[in-house]
């Protein structure tokens, strides 16, 4: 796109994204390399090279095309065709199908959708979906500038509502209450504009933030008592995020590290973090999160956003980062294929660096500015990471990064369910599985760092398939006493004193822990069945028995 600037013709490519967005496809090819799962990891990093297009695509299109105008039609018909899309390939039946209750309340409706084969939208990524495009949908249609027409309201009234339906239809209450918050926080902005337009961001914040701190104070914990099962994926996340600290473990390779390195089974049970940034962080490293996060911070700063299109693609990242905390319609389910519709409201705010406002030697003093500043950003950021990365523990979450991948990928880039002993213990037994890399990683951790939590936890889960336990006991005791919220080094010390015929502390440790998986279960089979040590098995058989009474 090309534009004139007095004598001179200027190729606009720049946007305020730019260098966030480069960060982010640098972090998916992070993730890619990262990955043992080569093949989800490819079939994760597409979706990602083609949203980073369709931001580019929105950023520069036309305002119009002849009489038409792209954008309007783009975001008046999205949400249509996700949920077109959403019926024609949604099995109504399937028993744990959050859509289910259509079924059961019209099942002769039900019964007469097709179900298409293809690539199947989860009934929660619909709701994130809905919540994230309604406002961009309302925008198109009821767009303030333009002449509304009764025909065009009508359609509009139509369209938003059958949106709002499938959002409801989705059953996602994190997306429900993102969208109305963002709506109460824009008409509080809208109402505080006409007192003080200095003060009405803080003034919208306060009040907003005031009755959620005194709710949460008062209900967080009834909240969190109805989906304690996704707080305890958060902080199992968080825990497995610790050991891939700065790489993360790679596109779309969540659910066997998952299981095998926090849950303790051997058969794939969470496929994400259920949060968007633990997401982000747990496939593409840190690079990838703060890429994002930065994307965020760029979209709330940015003043110079046309009229248009600011409120409406404002609204669209707040419910993005709002329902991110609670769920990830984006990023988590089915492989997260629809993240590349995640930048299309970042587009729309980088749209305004497509024309030079004022004249050219106006653009290159800000220019100026803006390098100095940046430069003077990098050498701080630069000096911070340097004193940053000469501290003992900061080396010591490197190598145990480091081990944490060699050894996610020796072990379960060749793990399948229903060969060798069907445990992941009998993968580190077999002789073309090298660990031995890991394990030195995991030395040169402790080296650095004695008491690292990740280091001596995974060094110890090797160790006692080695049957070096002894060695294992020492380690998760540090383990534990440097982080006692990592539910595998609870279960794995608690066997650990179980095999050593200490069956009240491990029946302490196993009272804190959920185990409905039948973890310890899978350890007993493990001693007797595929190691032959009845007496370890049956120790832990009288912990079972003491913890069930």
């Amino acid at each position: 796109m090309v534009k004139e600037v007095g004598s001179q013709f200027v190729l606009i490519r720049r946007t305020a994204f730019d260098f966030p967005l480069a960060l982010f496809l640098a972090s998916a090819l992070l993730g890619l390399w990262t990955a043992y799962d080569q093949d989800a990891a490819w079939a994760k990093f597409w979706p990602i090279v083609i949203g980073v297009a369709i931001f580019y695509l929105v950023a520069w299109m036309p305002e119009r095309v002849g009489r038409l105008e792209p954008l309007r039609v783009v975001f008046a018909l999205l949400p249509a065709i996700v949920g077109v899309y959403f019926f024609l390939t949604n099995d109504w039946r399937e028993p744990y199908n959050a859509t289910r209750w259509l079924y059961q309340l019209l099942p002769q409706i039900a019964e007469a959708l097709p179900v298409l084969s293809g690539y199947r939208l989860h009934a929660n990524t619909l709701s994130g979906l809905m919540a994230v495009f309604i406002p961009l949908q309302i925008a198109a249609f009821f767009n303030a500038g333009a002449r509304l027409r009764l025909p065009q309201a009508t359609a509009g009234l139509i369209a938003i509502g059958a949106s709002l339906a499938m959002l409801i239809l989705g059953r996602s209450q994190g997306a429900v209450w993102a969208l109305a918050l963002t709506t109460v926080g824009w008409l509080l902005h809208t109402s505080y504009m006409h007192v003080n337009r200095r003060w009405a961001w803080p003034m919208t914040l306060i009040t907003l933030a005031v009755p959620l701190v005194i709710g949460a104070a008062l209900f967080g914990e009834r909240l969190l008592g109805w989906r304690v099962d996704r707080a305890d994926v958060w902080q199992n996340s968080f825990a497995l995020a610790s050991d891939y600290l700065f790489t993360g473990l790679g596109l779309d390779n969540f659910a066997m590290p998952y299981s095998t390195y926090v849950l303790l089974v051997h058969v794939e049970h969470t496929y994400h973090a259920h949060n968007l940034y633990l997401d982000l962080w747990l496939n593409q490293g840190l690079p990838g999160l703060v890429a994002f996060v930065a994307m965020l911070l760029l979209a709330f700063t940015r003043h110079n956003v046309a009229l248009q299109w600011r409120t409406a693609a404002l609204a669209s990242v707040t419910v993005l980062a709002l329902h991110g905390i609670v769920d990830d319609a984006f990023y988590g389910y089915y492989g997260g294929k629809f993240v590349m519709l995640m930048f299309m409201p970042f587009g729309l705010l980088a749209r305004p660096d497509a024309q030079f406002a004022g004249s050219f030697h106006t653009a290159a003093q800000a220019g100026r500015l803006r390098t100095t500043i940046l430069v003077f950003a990098s050498v701080a950021v630069v000096v911070a990471l340097a004193v940053w990365a000469a501290l003992p523990a900061t080396r010591a979450a490197f190598y145990r990064n480091r081990g944490a991948l060699a050894q996610t990928k020796a072990e379960l880039s060749a793990y399948r369910l229903h060969r060798e002993s069907n445990l992941q213990d009998g993968m580190r037994l077999r002789p073309d599985v090298n660990l031995q890399p890991a394990m030195d990683d995991y030395l040169a951790a402790l080296a650095e760092n004695p008491w690292d939590a990740g280091a001596n936890r995974r060094l110890a889960q090797i160790e006692l398939t080695f049957r070096q336990y002894d060695q294992a006991h020492d380690r998760l005791l540090k383990a534990y006493a440097a982080a006692a919220y990592h539910r595998a080094t609870r279960q794995l010390l608690g066997e650990s004193y179980a095999i050593r015929g200490e069956i009240a502390e491990a029946v302490r440790l196993w009272r804190t822990l959920d185990v409905s998986q039948d973890q310890l279960t899978i350890r007993t089979w493990w001693y007797a069945l595929f190691t032959q040590q009845e007496e370890r098995a049956r120790w832990i058989e009288r912990a079972i028995a003491a913890l069930e009474q």
